[in-house]
């Protein structure tokens, strides 16, 4: 029988908790035939034992692949190239939703949709633009989510394999920051076709695993900036909307940038010591806006570049 379904499942010192989590997504997806594509993660417990003894006690089509010191990009890539399913979707154990698998899966097969995502829930600070009763491209979803009007997660999506692998819509290998962000946005530019189905995305908070503190490079937000970079490359690539690239240019970028800047500040670190690890890598030339810039970004990049000492996290 063919398989439906990968489930690609990135885990990394989850110890016992793999096993609720294996559970959870078994028990919404019956009926399906699914593999689980389990990456480990450089884990120092035993993930990698509590996974594999999971596969067996619930019976499942699975397999867990160690991907040692792999960044996030190349693990999830490494899913992605595993996957055999016709269809595949990310679950990620520390930011779950409840069960959307089913009618995810069935919106894809009925609207023979490259991209699939829900309707997001209507507590959600305004950002309810639902367009499931409507046909919308994936560039107007692009430009609808960097507008702030909605919002997508790349927990709550399902993709169609062969266009993943046919037009290599692949994470960056070198990316552990901003490559969920960047992944959503490349989805949905290369895409012929998009869905929203009637599905609320709803975080299942109650099997979620506790997330744990980490060390990390404060430097590191600078991912961010690439990954929006490598974004505005492809825009000049795969669009011929000029005001679309404007906004992500003049707009989305400094934004990010500067979302970096309020990132440093919050950790301690000096506007005169940000500013100078912006020139290094080139970005404090991203800090360009135009006339059609939001106004508080447009006012917020006039402040960093010409009166830093008037410059306060937004």
């Amino acid at each position: 029988m063919e398989t439906e379904l990968s489930v690609i499942i990135p885990m990394k010192n989850l110890g016992e908790s793999i096993k609720e989590v294996l559970k959870t997504v078994n028990n919404c997806v019956q009926g399906i035939n699914v593999e689980y594509i389990l990456l480990d993660i450089n884990s120092k417990d035993n993930t990698m034992i509590c996974a594999l003894d999971s596969v067996k006690l619930y019976g499942l089509n699975g397999r867990v692949i160690q991907c040692g010191k792999s960044l996030y990009g190349a693990v999830l890539n490494s899913g992605l190239r595993n996957a055999q399913g016709l269809y595949s979707t990310f679950v990620f154990p520390r930011h779950m939703y409840k069960c959307f698998i089913p009618e995810y899966l069935q919106a894809a097969k009925e609207n023979l949709a490259d991209v699939v995502f829900g309707k997001l829930p209507d507590s959600e600070k305004g950002k309810s633009l639902n367009f499931s009763s409507v046909k919308i491209t994936g560039q107007e979803m692009f430009k609808a989510i960097i507008s702030g009007y909605t919002s997508l997660d790349l927990g709550a999506m399902m993709f169609k394999t062969f266009y993943i692998n046919s037009r290599k819509v692949y994470f960056d290998d070198e990316s552990s920051v901003g490559y969920a962000e960047e992944y959503i946005y490349k989805s949905l530019l290369l895409a012929d076709k998009i869905h929203q189905c009637d599905c609320v995305m709803e975080r299942d908070e109650s099997v979620e695993v506790p997330k744990t503190a980490s060390a990390s490079d404060d430097f590191a937000c600078f991912g961010r900036i690439e990954s929006m970079m490598r974004i505005s490359e492809l825009l000049e690539y795969c669009s011929a909307d000029d005001d679309l690239k404007e906004k992500f240019e003049k707009e989305k970028i400094p934004d990010t940038v500067l979302n970096c800047v309020d990132s440093l500040i919050n950790h301690g670190y000096e506007i005169k010591t940000i500013k100078k690890a912006l020139k290094i890598k080139g970005y404090d030339k991203l800090l360009t806006v135009s006339q059609k810039t939001n106004k508080s970004i447009k006012r917020a990049v006039f402040n960093f570049n010409y009166m830093p000492w008037m410059y306060k996290p937004r």
